[in-house]
């Protein structure tokens, strides 16, 4: 009997031993996963579930997301949020407008002499004007898209490059009116035939030639709006989704000194073959920023003393130098044309 009771006992206590540790294991990993489940993090590891990933995005407590954007953090890339449509972002860009009016800010001193206002065109990714454009097709009908125009090969300055309509106020016009003459020549989008519902105006932006900016938001509620081109000024208009200009996907950046002493985070998006770029980009980042109720996944200004942005600089006669020193994109690994939005 004897000779067989002590290996059993061995055999017992190298049992007893191994699932004292698995349960130690397990402890640490339930300690560990609560921890991190209570800071409202997911899994990125592909054998997460998709429910388990939705459950913990509705668990994420309000305080620990507005903790972490005040950090610079992102979402998780498999953190699925609801979509938003074009009638929440419109009600957030008119709520954005209202807060401007009352506090008084909504009517900015212009940061140059010069001035001139843009068009942020909204259309829904059903609209004529989005048909025919990469993933419109099979997006949700109501994707918020803005319409942008690749200027003119025969234009003396931003020749083939990507913009906003636009262009200088004449005298005494206001922004709004500028920005909406402006859209009728290039694209032919007519505010009273086109249905073009003015939601809101952002502070200007000051160019890369000392000219003040102000980009004004429209809603073209038409969904049969088809662009007309004055073709001496635009060579073609497409659509992309607004929200992309909040992502880190396709975003790129390069730092410059803007006046001495002064450097700025010029925003690089290639989308679609194009790459949208300077002033135009910086523009559609702060609209997409108030759009969609949430910060860009990037740093938008250089980080160090001098850093600013072109919203925060006001132009003196003398201050800038020649646009030949601006920075310029790379080409479109996808198109060798070289479709660049402009206007830094």
């Amino acid at each position: 009997r004897l000779a067989w009771r002590t290996p059993m006992r061995a055999v017992a206590r190298c049992a007893a031993t191994a699932s004292q540790l698995t349960a130690a294991v397990l402890v640490r990993e339930r300690a560990r996963v609560s921890a991190f489940r209570r800071l409202g993090f997911v899994a990125n590891e592909p054998w997460a579930s998709a429910p388990r990933v939705e459950e913990s995005a509705k668990k994420r407590p309000a305080a620990v997301s507005e903790a972490a954007n005040a950090m610079g953090a992102t979402p998780s890339v498999t953190a699925r949020t609801p979509p938003v449509g074009m009638a929440e972002v419109l009600e957030r860009l008119r709520r954005y407008q209202d807060a401007s009016r009352a506090s008084g800010t909504d009517a900015p001193e212009p940061l140059a002499t010069r001035t001139a206002s843009v068009l942020v065109p909204l259309v829904t990714a059903s609209s004529c004007a989005a048909a025919g454009d990469a993933g419109a097709k099979n997006a949700r009908r109501d994707e918020p898209r803005v319409l942008l125009c690749t200027r003119s090969d025969s234009l003396s300055s931003h020749a083939g490059e990507v913009c906003l309509p636009g262009g200088k106020n004449d005298f005494g016009e206001s922004d709004v009116d500028a920005a909406l003459r402006e859209a009728d020549e290039e694209i032919g989008l007519r505010s009273d035939k086109h249905d073009v519902d003015v939601v809101a105006t952002l502070p200007p932006f000051l160019s890369k030639g000392g000219v003040s900016v102000r980009p004004v938001i429209a809603a073209v509620k038409s969904e049969s709006f088809i662009p007309v081109l004055n073709v001496d000024e635009v060579k073609e208009t497409f659509t992309v989704p607004l929200e992309s200009f909040l992502d880190a996907q396709g975003h790129s950046h390069r730092d410059w000194e803007f006046l001495p002493g002064r450097v700025i985070r010029v925003h690089f998006f290639e989308l679609n073959a194009r790459v949208v770029w300077g002033l135009t980009a910086s523009v559609l980042v702060e609209t997409a920023e108030v759009a969609f109720g949430r910060k860009a996944a990037f740093r938008k200004n250089p980080p160090g003393e001098g850093g600013t942005d072109i919203q925060s600089i006001r132009a003196t006669p003398g201050d800038l130098e020649d646009e030949a020193a601006a920075p310029r994109p790379r080409e479109s690994k996808k198109n060798n044309r070289g479709d660049v939005a402009s206007r830094l």
